[in-house]
Order: structure tokens, then C-alpha cells, then sequence
């Protein structure tokens, strides 16, 4: 697989009325050519904003990249408009950003670091989603001592 950045055109739409998220579609070529097992994730770039997300396979032949409301916001689009996307490997560890609240606890921790490390990818990607989303470093930090002690609850669960 290339390890370059691809761009591209494409439409912002939203699943149904039901649902509050929306997506827009990823060309085949370009999909393939970042990864051949889905999902894959990717840091994708909108109007200069960037977010990291995960290139789904949706029907037979397509793919797309689903997003929320704040990414919307963040990138100041909305449904149906056309928006030109830049997409590239995410090469981070966790395919998310990882808040400095978060690593100096488990730095200074080694009981909070075998906790979180006992966690599975796709939890540790929506907390740190979580920590991340918090405006203030007080909510974040609260939100990351909150979070290794539901990993610690989650790690002796698993024990048993």
C-alpha cells in the first residue's frame, strides 16, 4: 500500500432523519490504495480542519467516512455541500489524538498504565474521544482519572 496522502471531491450527506450523523464517500481507488482491510483509519482533513476517522466499507463497492456534528462545525460545512478532502495513513498509535491529561497519568501510574493497557483499540479510541472532547484541562483531567477506573473495573471483570 501507498503511505501517501490522496485528495479528492466529494458531497456531505447525512444517513437518515433518524440518525444525527453524516458521511460522505471515499473514491475505491483512493480507499484501496490507503489499506486492504476495513476499517482503516486515516487522518482526514477538511477546509484545513483534520480529524482523525475510520474509512468504513459500506454496500458492495463503496466506502465512506462517517461524522458528527462537532466535525462538522469544526470544518464549517454542512449536508449536501461539496467539500474537497485530503486523506492520508493515520500513523498515530491509537488513531486518535492522545491528550496530555491522559499520558501524564499513566506515566506517573503504573497501575493506570496496565489498566489502559489492558483495553481493547476500539475502547481506548472512544475514550480518548471522550477526554479529548472536554473544553477545560479540570474536565479532561477528571475525565481521565474517570476513565482508568472504569479500565480497572473492565480489567478485573475480565479476570474473572
Amino acid at each position: 500500500m501507498e503511505s501517501s496522502a490522496y485528495t479528492f471531491t466529494s458531497v456531505i450527506n447525512k444517513f437518515d432523519e433518524k440518525m444525527g450523523y453524516h458521511y460522505f464517500q471515499v473514491p475505491h481507488d483512493v480507499a484501496t490504495n490507503l489499506s486492504d482491510k476495513f476499517p482503516f483509519r486515516s487522518l482526514c482533513t477538511i477546509n484545513q480542519y483534520s480529524f482523525h476517522a475510520g474509512i468504513v466499507k459500506r454496500g458492495l463497492d463503496g466506502f465512506v467516512i462517517q461524522i458528527g456534528k462537532a466535525v462538522l462545525k469544526a470544518a464549517n460545512v454542512e449536508n449536501q455541500q461539496t467539500i474537497q478532502v485530503k486523506l492520508q495513513p493515520d500513523e498515530s498509535e491509537y488513531g486518535y489524538a492522545f491528550p496530555e491529561e491522559m499520558q501524564e497519568l499513566i506515566d506517573q501510574d503504573e497501575e493506570s498504565r496496565k489498566y489502559w493497557n489492558a483495553m481493547n483499540p476500539g475502547a481506548k479510541r472512544s475514550y480518548l474521544h471522550y477526554v479529548n472532547s472536554g473544553k477545560s484541562v479540570d474536565t479532561r483531567i477528571k475525565r481521565a482519572l474517570l476513565i482508568i477506573e472504569r479500565a480497572k473495573e473492565l480489567y478485573f471483570k475480565k479476570k474473572k
